[in-house]
């Protein structure tokens, strides 16, 4: 099982306004800190029920248990998990039990503060993003953004290219994946489309796009910001 993961730097011009507010401070050891978030037609909060090793939540409408989601991409959620120097990235799937809660394991491979994005879709289609956030005091290892620009990486014997084409209003990333002998190498779907691209800033702007074309390329607007990180996903050969 290969899924290829990239990262790299690129300038961005468009702005729009963005669904996720500016980051609260203090956030303690073992707690999850909610962040305000414009939401389409619904306010939801969060019921916090996480432990140590696992990350445990109800979305709450009012005082009930929300429970209209809808299918994106094979899943009902989505959870983009990022230390905020944008070091580390895990893109996970929580399943929902009988009482309405999401659950997922979760224990990072290193401290800090981490931004955990949920990610939904109602049953009429609307999108959500609910930005929390979680600091855990164990060693932090290396910190600070890597600002890397280089659009080529070598992972795990493929060779992934990313061109990028900007523009005043929004942005297009095509990629291309060779094997060693420099063959295009067929991708197959993952999750319902041929990629999953996520752009994340220092500032906490998100998006969440896909691709959907056999040599992939993704299209976005993107909010201005000096840089984003962007973490790619493919499936090749199961």
């Amino acid at each position: 099982n290969v899924i290829g993961g990239f990262t790299a730097l690129f300038f961005v011009f468009a702005k729009i306004s963005s669904p996720v507010a500016a980051s609260p401070t203090g956030a303690a050891h073992g707690e999850i800190q909610e962040h305000s978030v414009v939401l389409p037609e619904r306010h939801l909060t969060i019921d916090n029920q996480s432990t140590q090793d696992e990350l445990a939540f109800r979305i709450l409408e009012g005082e009930k248990t929300f429970l209209n989601f809808g299918i994106s991409h094979t899943k009902e959620m989505h959870m983009i998990v990022v230390r905020n120097d944008l070091r580390h990235f895990s893109h996970l799937h929580p399943e929902k039990d009988w009482s309405g809660t999401w659950r997922v394991p979760f224990f990072p491979p290193a401290g800090g503060t981490y931004w955990i994005f949920l990610d939904f879709v109602d049953t009429k289609g609307a999108n959500y993003v609910i930005r929390l956030e979680r600091t855990y005091l164990i060693d932090k290892g290396p910190e600070g953004i890597v600002k890397n620009t280089r659009g080529v990486k070598e992972i795990d014997g493929f060779r992934v290219q990313m061109k990028p084409l900007l523009s005043p209003t929004e942005a297009t990333f095509t990629y291309t994946v060779t094997d060693r002998e420099d063959r295009p190498v067929e991708l197959e779907e993952y999750l319902g489309a041929t990629g999953h691209s996520i752009l994340l800033s220092p500032s906490g702007n998100l998006i969440h796009t896909h691709a959907e074309e056999r040599v992939p390329f993704f299209q976005t607007r993107i909010p201005e910001e000096k840089f984003y990180r962007i973490f790619t996903q493919f499936q090749i050969q199961g």
